[in-house]
C-alpha cells in the first residue's frame, strides 16, 4: 500500500482517464493516484459511430493508457471492483483490498436490457464496439423500409448520440440510394434537453429537414417503450410500428455493487 495519501479512481474510461490525468498533475509527489481498470486497451467512445459506418476499425480506436501509467505517482491495478466499504474506506477487487483517502467512482453504467421485454433480442445499439459492429452488419444488409430509433428510458448515456446516429443513417441511405423511412421516438420534451430548448429546436428542425419523423414526449415518467417484438414495437401511448429494424438507446443502471452503498437515489449525487 502506498504511504502517501491515496486517491483511488475506479474506471479509466473517458471520465476516469481525464480525471486521473488532471489529479496526477495537480498532486505531484504529494499523493498517489491508483486507477482500477480491468481493460488493458481503452476504446475512444465517440468513435463508435465511425465503426457503424466502416470509417474506422476496432483496433484504430483503442489505445493503452501508456503515458498516464508511466507517471511516478500513478499506479494501475488491472482488476475488477467487487465491493466498496465506505466505513473502512476500502475497495475490494478480485485480487486485493485497496485503502483510499479519496475515492472517485467513474465506472459508467450497465445496460438494463431487462427493463423492456424483447429489447436485447430485437434491437441494436452503438454504445460498445460489439454493438457498433453488429449494427454495421444490419445496415449493410438493409434493403429499404422503416427504421425505428428509440430512446427507451431516461437517463441515457451520451444524450446527443441517438440524434447524431439518426442524421448519419439518413445521409448513408440517401447516398446509397436506399429508401429508408426513419422514425425517432423519445420521452424527452425536445432533442438533447441538457443543451437547452433553443439548441433542441434547432436539432429538431434539422431532423425534419432530413425527413426524419421525430416524435417527442412519448410515454410517461421517462419511459417510451412497453415492449419490443420481432415484427413490431409497442409504445406506452398505444401505437405500433410494424416490421422495423430497431436502433435502441438502452436504459442504464448503476453497477451492481453500488446497490449495497444504500444510496438515497438511483444515481450518485455529484
Amino acid at each position: 500500500m502506498p504511504s502517501e495519501p491515496n486517491v483511488v479512481v475506479l474506471g479509466c474510461g473517458m471520465g476516469g482517464f481525464t480525471l486521473s490525468n488532471l489529479v496526477s498533475k495537480r498532486v505531484g509527489n504529494s499523493a498517489v493516484v491508483t486507477i482500477v481498470e480491468p481493460r488493458s486497451r481503452l476504446p475512444f467512445a465517440p468513435a463508435f459511430q465511425w465503426l457503424v459506418f466502416g470509417w474506422r476499425q476496432p483496433e484504430k480506436i483503442q489505445r493503452a493508457p501508456t503515458s498516464l501509467v508511466k507517471r511516478k505517482n500513478v499506479r494501475m491495478v488491472s482488476d475488477r471492483v467487487e465491493k466498496i466499504d465506505v466505513n473502512e474506506r476500502t475497495v475490494k477487487t478480485q485480487s486485493q483490498t485497496i485503502r483510499y483517502d479519496k475515492l472517485v467512482i467513474s465506472l459508467g453504467t450497465e445496460f438494463a436490457f431487462d427493463q423492456v421485454p424483447g429489447l436485447e433480442t430485437y434491437s441494436h445499439n452503438a454504445y460498445s464496439i460489439e454493438g457498433a459492429l453488429k449494427l454495421r452488419g444490419a445496415i449493410d444488409n438493409f434493403d429499404g423500409g422503416s427504421i425505428a430509433i428509440g430512446i427507451s428510458r431516461l437517463p441515457i448515456k451520451c444524450p446527443p448520440a441517438p440524434y447524431e446516429l439518426a442524421l448519419l443513417l439518413e445521409e448513408h441511405f440517401r447516398r446509397a440510394k436506399k429508401e429508408a423511412e426513419i422514425h425517432f421516438f423519445t420521452p424527452e420534451p425536445h432533442p438533447v434537453p441538457a443543451a437547452g430548448s433553443v439548441i433542441g429546436k434547432q436539432v429538431e428542425r434539422l431532423l425534419n429537414s432530413r425527413g426524419i419523423k421525430y416524435l417527442s414526449k412519448w410515454g410517461g415518467e421517462g419511459s417510451c417503450y412497453l415492449q419490443v417484438a420481432k415484427s413490431e414495437s409497442a409504445f406506452l401511448k398505444g401505437a405500433f410500428l410494424s416490421n422495423p429494424p430497431r436502433l435502441e438507446f438502452h436504459p442504464p443502471r448503476r453497477k451492481w455493487f453500488l446497490e449495497k452503498l444504500r444510496l438515497e437515489k438511483e444515481w450518485l449525487k455529484l
